[in-house]
């Protein structure tokens, strides 16, 4: 995704964008700037829940299972 490494972090170093880089899964396209890929690298990510529903009288096996 990023042509140069060296050149990728000399821009987030000079920048000062290190300490804003999120982790997490993010959608990156061949072929972007740096300054694109940076965009998406420090925006907060989506947050993602899950819903778990745990009908009564299981056994913690059965709900393990």
């Amino acid at each position: 995704m990023i042509s140069s490494s060296f050149f990728f972090s000399l821009r987030v170093r000079l920048d000062g964008d290190g300490p804003k880089l999120r982790h997490g899964v993010v959608a990156l396209r061949h072929g972007m700037s740096y300054a694109a890929a940076l965009a998406v690298l420090t925006r907060a990510p989506a947050v993602t829940q899950l819903e778990v529903r745990i009908p009564e009288g299981l056994t913690r096996r059965q709900i393990a299972a």
